[in-house]
This record gives C-alpha cells, structure tokens and sequence, in this order.
C-alpha cells in the first residue's frame, strides 16, 4: 500500500484525493476520515432474484447492471412419460397397458400363449399342386423362415409370435425338376439362407434371399440308375459342416456316400468321391439315418424276410461313423417286431412307404410310427444300451389308434419328438371315400418308453372340403414341442391348396421374453410406442400402490409370482407402474437371519479373540490346543511341587 501525504494545517472539512479514496478532515477528533469509491457493483448489492416458471434445461444467469443472479429451473413435465419410450413398428395389433416381445425383424408382437392341444389351421395358399408326391422343406435359419418346394413352386413359411402364427409369405416358381419330377428331396444346410434339394439324378444349390428363391447352383449324380421311387432312398446328412448324400443302385445291396462340395456365397456345388458300402438290403423298408445327441449317425431299414409272413418284421440297424469323409459302419444287427399282426411294420404288406424313425436327444430314444396288418398305428421307443454299445433294445410299443388308417389305401403317420422335453405329437391320415380323415395325437413318454396320451384332435376331410377321399401328407417343420406342420395331400392328383398348422402339446408361451408394455393400442403395420424397463408405464387400472407385478402367460400382469414369467415392476399408483430390471438374487443370503446352505466358509480370527465375531472350525480347533498347552503346563507344575500325589488326583478330577 502506497504512503499517503496528507496538508499540513486543516481545517474542518478540508478534503483531499489520494488514489480512489477521499479524505476529508473532522477538526472535533483531530483526523482524517477516508471513503474508497470502486467502479460496478458493490457487494452489498449482489441478490438473488425472484425464480420463474420451468423452462429451458436449468440455466444460472447473471445482471451486471443490477448485480441480480437469477435460477431457471429446468421443464420435466414430459420427462417421465417419454424419456423411457421407443417406437416400433407392430407386427399384428397389440394392447396398451400389455406386454409385448421383440421379433428378430424389429418390429413387436403381443406376447402369445396358446394352451394345451391347440390345433389351427393359420394360413394356406394355393398353385402349389403340378406333381403332389414331390415335396420337400428346409429351414433358413438367417431369415428364420421355413421354404417349402413342392412340384416346381415354393412357399416361404415363417412361424411367429412364439410359433403361435404360421404365415406364408410368398409364392412363386422355381425350377427344380419338371412337372412330373416325383420324390424331390432336400435337407437345411446349418447356419445358411439356403438348402440342398436333389429331384430325378441332379442336386441343387437352393437360396432364399429373404424375397425369393432360387436354384443359384446344380449338379448332375451321373447316368448311374438310382433309386427313385421313394423319398428314403436318397440321404442327407452332415457331419462336422460336411455334406454327404446316401444313395442306392436300383436292384442291388450297395450304399453310396457321396461327398458334396458347396459354397453358398460363390454359387458352387460338387460331388466328391463315392464312398461304397454293403450296408443296405436289397428288400422291403425305407431306410433312414439318424443323428443322435452323441454325435453318432444311426441306420435304420425295416426287414421283411417273408413278406408273406404276418409278424416276420424286424428292425435293421447299426451306427456309422466318418474319418476324413470316408464313412464307416459295423455290423448290422436286427430287433424283432413281431407281434399284433405285423408288429412294428411301417405300414402293411401292401404298402411300406412312410415309416418315421425320428430322435428325442431328452429322451436319448429313437422312436418309429407303424402300421399293423389290421391298420391299427402306433410307435415304438428304442434306445441304446449302453452309451457307446452300439447295440438297441426295444422299450416299449405303444397303439396310438384303432384303425385310423383304411387298410389296403394310402395313409400315413408321421410323429413331432421334442428335443427340450417329453411331449410327442402324433398326426395321421386315411383315405376313405367317406370322409378322408385326419387327426393328432398328444402325449408324453417316459423313461421305459411308454406312451401316456394327453390330447386328441381330429378333423376331416383329409385334403380341402372339394377333394375328399384323399390322403393328407405331412411334412414337418420344427422338430420339437409346439413346431409346425404343412398339411397336403399325396396321390398323383392336381390339388392345389397346402395348410400349415401349429400344433400344441402343452401351455406354450413367449412371455419371459418380453421387453417393454405397449403405450397404446394399435393394428397391425402400425407405429407403437414401448415402455422399456426402469420406465413408468401409466396405462393401467386397479393396480396396489407399492405392490409387485408379474408377467403373466397371456402378455397381461399378475399380482401373483408362482407360475408367471418375471418381474415386471412395482404400483407407484393405482395406474402407474415403474417398471423395473431385476437380476435373479435367489441364490444369494438375505443380511438378517441368512440361512445357509452346503459349507460356508468365513475368516478365522485371531486365538483368543472374544467378540462377536464368527468361529470358524479352525478358530475352535486353535482354542482347545491353547487350553490344553495351558492345562498341561499347570499339571507339570504342579506335580512338581507337590511331594505326593494326593493332590495330583484331586487336581485331575477337577479339570
């Protein structure tokens, strides 16, 4: 601070500047009093001013010429109700104040339940006939679809809403044989937008760009005279990612496994080189190859050894195996199916054409549909053993129907195993000039292979309502619990319509996937606006403030956790629920009174620690070492001073 010199000899009164300060001079206290003026505002003008309506996002501002701070709090009027929203597009109509589920396209679907036997016909479509026994299905695991090639033409079937809705696509043309190509067969190349179908002797690459289909790619099988005159002749099958086609020379016993070379994404397919084996028969029964869940490829050919003899049926059988593409197999061994007419025969022995050997890696059982003499149909449960023996033992054989099949005409049978649990779905068909009926049958198997019914339903006609005295054919299209099925006809006759069904063998619901409840309600195609979780959710009524929901089977909420489909949220009103995103913490103790179980372990504290701290078996063990050292160490001294051993015993029956 700089010296100040201040007039010699004042008056009162007298002033002087030095600097921004003012002195004037008070003769009565012999002194100078100085005032310091400063430019702008002045603390004690500093304020806060009045607050104002929200808006804006919570600035602070400042006045400098009134020296005013004024706070403007921020506008969360329409934070709640749509901070937690996002827009989708609806695929079918959903309900406000419902759940609904993702779909793998991005639109959302109410969630759908379906209960116990359900058996719909969702959708058909027509132009699909040219030659009716040629058909076959693969499903394209990238656009999540299912295509269907019948005689020259293709359907694309998707199953949505949790499999509750089947739904064709598209139709159109494809070239694959000709008009009067019998017997097309194909199979899913893994993890691929397309398939193999094989049609007279050639093989084609088949792909679904999401819009169409179409043959990109063939191969010629050679002049070799194949067999042909049913589906089961002809084989897919993968192992590791590589192909294999299973074919059989027309009048001999020879199996060939022929190595398929293709390449979806350059358009390219190939045969390799044949592997031959004696492993076929030259007689009755479709053979088949199975995969089952231990990596092991399983033939099958049912054997008539008299065809003329009621009961002579049996079960030809043997695992096979592949090193380097070349295809191994032991020797094949035999299950007698004898009993009740002829036994487990695929069908009688005037027709042999559709027997079913399918697989349940739940169950680890193989399982085939037949048909008796007196048309009565069934199935039997095999199942290995020992894992690794190779060797099949019959379980159980089971009548599903009385006579369903008119015996002496073209029916069949054909059989859903789940893969995630016990449910079996059984369909079946006749031709009868009456009625041409068909029907279903549900049920469970159990450990021994026995059959326990659940549900049946039946329907007629066979075909459509025009085309009665038909046989219906079906042709599969999920393997497993709740998959669908095309319902069409066999036969060389021009009918044109094919149904795809959903069949249910118990409660089936995507509840547990749900993401979010729908704010309004809305048709099909259009925009819906989703509450996602740790959202609020205002579409409801009735609801228990500060009660917990659940999601419910039906996409609705429940008050009731047994038996629901997750947590959902919490009532903060009597319409609003706060939707919350909970980790599944029952495996985890509770703070107070935890009850454990199994063996706990916990910290083992210091010897001789006397808190309230947990004893562990190692602090227990630490502390009856201690006291008996103690113990021993006053026994030794004692005995030490005494000069008899009187008060040595009295000291022992002390401790």
């Amino acid at each position: 601070m700089a010296a100040v010199n201040f007039p010699n000899n004042p008056s009162n009164g007298d002033t002087f500047t030095s600097g921004n300060t003012v002195f004037t001079y008070d003769s009565s206290h012999t002194r100078w009093s100085g005032v310091t003026t400063v430019n702008g505002i002045q603390l004690n003008s500093l304020s806060v001013g009045a607050e104002p309506s929200a808006s804006g996002d919570g600035d602070l501002s400042y006045n400098n010429t009134t020296g005013v701070f004024t706070y403007t709090p921020p506008d969360l009027s329409t934070m709640g109700a749509s901070s937690d929203l996002l827009s989708f597009t609806a695929n079918g109509a959903v309900s406000a104040g419902n759940l609904v589920v993702l779909n793998s396209a991005g639109t959302v679907s109410a969630v759908a339940s379906s209960v116990a036997g359900q058996s719909t016909s969702q959708s058909q479509t027509s132009n699909l006939h040219y030659d009716d026994q040629s058909q076959t299905t693969w499903y394209d695991s990238v656009n999540e679809e299912h295509v269907f090639l019948k005689g020259g033409r293709y359907a694309r079937i998707t199953l949505d809403n949790g499999q509750q809705d089947a739904t064709i696509e598209a139709t159109g043309t494809i070239t694959i044989g000709s008009s009067t190509t019998s017997n097309m067969q194909g199979c899913t190349i893994p993890g691929t937008s397309a398939g193999l179908a094989l049609a007279v002797n050639t093989l084609y690459l088949v792909k679904n760009d999401g819009s169409t289909v179409s043959t990109s790619a063939s191969v010629s099988l050679g002049t070799t005279t194949w067999e042909t005159d049913d589906n089961n002749e002809r084989l897919f099958c993968f192992d590791n990612g590589d192909a294999y086609l299973f074919l059989k020379k027309q009048g001999s016993d020879v199996m060939w496994a022929l190595p398929i070379n293709y390449h979806v994404a350059n358009n390219t397919i190939s045969l390799g080189t044949a592997v031959t084996t004696t492993l076929w028969e030259n007689d009755w029964g479709n053979p088949m190859i199975v995969k089952d869940k231990h990596g092991v490829y399983w033939w099958f050919k049912n054997d008539v050894p008299d065809p003329s003899t009621a009961g002579s049926r049996e079960l030809g059988y043997c695992n096979i195996s592949s090193s380097s593409g070349v295809f191994s197999h032991t020797t094949k061994k035999t299950i007698a199916l004898s009993g009740n007419g002829n036994g487990h025969a695929s069908y009688n022995n005037n027709w042999d054409g559709e027997n079913q050997m399918r697989y349940s890696a739940y169950t680890d059982m193989f399982m085939q549909t037949y048909q008796t003499a007196n048309a009565d149909i069934g199935f039997g449960a095999f199942k290995e053993t020992t894992t690794g023996s190779g060797t099949l033992a019959l379980k159980s054989r089971t009548d599903i129907e009385t006579a369903p099949l008119d015996s002496g005409t073209w029916g069949q049978v054909v059989m859903i195993p789940s893969q995630t649990n016990t449910n079996v779905a059984f369909m079946w068909s006749r031709r009868l000039n009456s009625d041409g009926g068909w029907g279903q049958h549900f049920g469970t198997i159990n450990s021994s292979g026995s059959w326990t019914e659940t549900t049946v339903y039946k329907a007629t006609p066979a075909y459509s309502d025009n085309n009665s005295g038909q046989t219906a054919k079906f042709t599969c299209l999920l393997e497993d619990a709740g998959g669908g099925f095309i319902r069409h006809s066999t036969g060389f006759h021009t009918l044109q319509n094919i149904k795809i069904h959903v069949p249910r063998m118990d409660t089936s619901t995507n509840a547990h996937n749900w993401i979010g409840i729908a704010s309004t309600s809305v048709a099909d195609t259009q925009s819906v606006e989703v509450h996602l979780s740790t959202g609020l959710s205002d579409e409801h009524t009735g609801l228990t403030v500060g009660s917990k929901y659940y999601a419910a089977a039906d996409g609705t909420l429940t008050a009731t956790e047994t038996g629901s489909y997750g947590l959902v949220g919490e009532a903060l009103s009597a319409t609003t629920l706060q939707l919350v995103s909970e980790a599944d913490l029952s495996s985890y103790a509770t703070l107070i009174s935890p009850s454990l179980v199994g063996a706990p372990t916990a910290p083992t504290v210091t010897a001789g620690n006397s808190s309230t701290k947990i004893a562990t078996t190692a602090f227990v063990s630490d502390a009856l070492t201690a006291a008996d050292t103690i113990s021993l160490t006053a026994l030794k001294a004692e005995v030490a001073a005494s000069a008899d051993f009187a008060a040595f015993k009295t000291r022992i029956a002390a401790l």
